[in-house]
Formats: structure tokens, sequence, C-alpha cells
């Protein structure tokens, strides 16, 4: 893993926890915010159910069809990077946190 995506803050299993989502861009909000569901604001359903969030295991949001085609676009605006970084980069990031 390059050292720029080394981690710098525990985030949740979940690469659109915490994030708004806006045109092309996912940006850090610090909550708990579910940036797959874009039509409102809304809370993580898992968080909202007792558990942690976790995109492998989240029955909430739908990961299939052109989903994962038009997320691949996004370019990511967490705290942590001073500048915004690729959704896919930002996927391994997180998910790296949680590989043991």
């Amino acid at each position: 893993m390059p050292d720029e995506l080394a981690p710098k803050k525990q985030r949740p299993a979940c690469p659109f926890y915490g994030f708004y989502p806006g045109p092309g861009v996912l940006v850090d909000q610090k909550g708990n915010q579910c940036a797959c569901i874009t039509d409102s604001y809304s809370p993580c359903q898992m968080e909202r159910e007792g558990q942690m969030p976790d995109w492998e295991e989240c029955k909430y949001v739908s990961k299939t069809g052109r989903m994962e085609e038009i997320l691949a676009k996004f370019e990511v605006f967490p705290e942590e990077f001073r500048e915004g970084i690729s959704l896919p980069k930002w996927m391994r990031y997180v998910r790296s946190q949680h590989l043991h």
C-alpha cells in the first residue's frame, strides 16, 4: 500500500459512511450519513439497526447494476487527505484498515 494511503484515522468498514454526495464528489461531513442514498439525508441504516457499518455486509444499498460504474467516477474528499482521491483508492484505504 502506498504511503499516501497509510491509515491516518480509523474509519468504519464502509467507504460511504459519513459522506455527503455532491455532483461527482463525496465530501466528508464527519457524521453518520450514507452517501449512497442521494435523494435525502439518510443515516447509516446498519448503525440504526445496532450493527457496525460494513460495506461488504450492507443489505440496505443495492450494489448491483450501474452503481459501481457511476461511483467509480467519484472523487472523495476525506479529512485525512489534503486533496481529493479517487473512490477506488478510498475504498482500498478503508478496506485496508479492516483486513486482519
